[in-house]
């Protein structure tokens, strides 16, 4: 990539996922720094007349649709979604990666699961030769988080209760290197 920043391989990204966005498409959009982007571009595609609609995976997310005029949907109010897009936190060369670094992993996983099709997008950094760089999230219920961490322990992770300005996720960020 040469003098290409980062930013710009996430702008880049996003654009070329934006590429694939039709009039009339109901949108799972995900969460991270290079969605932020793509967010953008969706909102610019409704400003431009795109008739759109928006199923976001964070609060973040849909703040920022919101804010762009992108209009947002509950999953519950729609039954299909034609296209998501979301980042990654790591990706092989396989294709496996990791993802839901940012809090919203059951969130992005169901967003996902209604799609027809999915688009990850990302900078080049996310590209690695081995996943376990990055903490492995593990989603748990609040409800007896700790059977989850013992669990965790007992596979050889080491878990912590995620915490974002002083209050618990309900989720539990465990770091479990794959051999």
């Amino acid at each position: 990539m040469g003098a290409e920043t980062k930013e710009m391989q996430k702008q880049r990204a996003a654009k070329a996922a934006a590429a694939f966005i039709r009039d009339e498409m109901t949108i799972g959009v995900g969460t991270g720094s290079t969605v932020f982007y793509l967010i953008q571009e969706i909102g610019a595609l409704t400003a431009a007349g795109y008739n759109l609609r928006a199923v976001v995976t964070s609060e973040s997310s849909g703040k920022l649709a919101k804010s762009l005029g992108i209009p947002l949907c509950l999953p519950e109010e729609t039954d299909h979604i034609d296209l998501t897009i979301d980042g990654v936190d790591e990706i092989d060369g396989g294709f496996c990666s990791v993802k839901g670094g940012g809090g919203a992993l059951m969130r992005e996983k169901i967003v996902a699961s209604k799609a027809k099709e999915v688009i990850w997008i990302m900078d080049e950094s996310k590209l690695v030769k081995r996943l376990g760089g990055f903490p492995l999230p593990v989603e748990a219920l609040p409800f007896a988080y700790s059977w989850a961490a013992e669990r965790i322990g007992r596979l050889g992770g080491c878990p912590a209760l995620r915490k974002k300005m002083d209050k618990y996720f309900a989720q539990i960020m465990a770091i479990i290197y794959l051999t």
